[in-house]
């Protein structure tokens, strides 16, 4: 009995010690006749099932065919590797929540040329895959931060060869939405467009931007349907300035005719309302607005403007702040 027992001690040793040391290497050879990859994971963390592999430490490389030198090498984290009738494989893209490879080749700049975009972690939205990207050069691969970038923190990144643009998109819970547009300049991703769609209230609000040289141009918003609007009025050049809330926090929006924005307050915008004048204020630089039952008093430094709304396109309630606890709004 006692026999037995120092066997199976050993024997369950022997297999405690094995799984401690668990690792894998796969060799990823079906994207490309020039260049082959490996993928290591390492034992800390290491998992294996029947469809795939996993390991909170590994490395990523890529080798020359011919000559087997290493040419580049990315250290990851969290690595997952989904298995193919036991292999991994190169260029998986089921954007944006689907399978994606650990190694990627493609033209990310458009030049022509094919790049390799290498997992490195888990940094996307939601503990989602990041990569860094190393762009083909006259010299071999050159790593780039600019476009490496695009994918922390994002949830895709979708390459539009037709068009020659990168498109990015993210998302907080199940209510807000940001999606934007790239196009390369100088072997860089220059951003040119921005979609924020927000259901985060019982409608959903959105807001469209178009950047020129990084600074946003032109800004567009629209509605499904104007719910979250609580108090709103018109000019009569057709202009309109609606107060809603978002998240929990007051946002002033000030419109042209055509919906573009010239006015749009952020989350972090503080606001005050006077019970006694009914009257919500808030500084914009060195300009400050006060919001009244009339329109809007414009204060700048040395001029003021009375900007009177038409009556008969007043909706809602300044008071209506009153029923709400927004976050940046204080109450005097």
């Amino acid at each position: 009995m006692k026999k037995t027992a120092i066997v199976l001690g050993i024997f369950l040793l022997s297999v405690f010690s094995c799984k401690l040391n668990a690792q894998a290497t796969f060799t990823v050879d079906n994207f490309s006749d020039e260049y082959f990859g490996k993928i290591h994971l390492d034992s800390k963390g290491f998992e294996e099932y029947s469809n795939f592999v996993s390991s909170n430490v590994g490395w990523v490389a890529i080798f020359d065919k011919k000559t087997n030198r290493q040419l580049i090498r990315v250290d990851a984290s969290g690595l997952h590797v989904s298995l193919h009738k036991g292999k991994a494989l190169a260029n998986i893209e089921e954007l944006p929540y689907g399978e994606q490879s650990i190694i990627k080749y493609a033209d990310y700049n458009f030049d022509g040329k094919k790049d390799f975009a290498l997992m490195d972690g888990r940094d996307g939205c939601y503990g989602g895959s990041s990569f860094q990207i190393y762009l083909a050069t006259d010299n071999g691969f050159e790593f780039s931060s600019e476009f490496s970038y695009l994918t922390k923190g994002n949830c895709y990144v979708s390459v539009d060869h037709a068009n020659k643009q990168i498109h990015t998109g993210t998302k907080g819970s199940c209510c807000w939405h940001l999606d934007e547009t790239y196009v390369v300049e100088n072997n860089l991703p220059v951003l040119i467009k921005s979609v924020e769609s927000d259901s985060r209230n019982s409608s959903t609000m959105y807001v469209e931007r178009s950047f020129v040289n990084g600074k946003i141009a032109v800004t567009k918003i629209s509605f499904d349907d104007e719910d979250d609007v609580f108090y709103s009025f018109e000019f009569s050049n057709k202009k309109k300035m609606r107060l809603l809330g978002k998240g929990g926090n007051l946002l002033y929006i000030f419109t042209d005719k055509d919906g573009t924005v010239e006015l749009l307050t952020r989350d972090d915008a503080k606001f005050r309302y006077s019970k006694k004048e009914n009257v919500l204020r808030f500084e914009n630089g060195k300009t400050t607005y006060a919001i009244t039952a009339d329109g809007i008093i414009v204060t700048t430094p040395g001029k003021k403007f009375d900007m009177k709304a038409v009556p008969a396109t007043r909706k809602g309630s300044l008071a209506h702040i009153l029923e709400n606890k927004f976050w940046n709004v204080s109450i005097e």
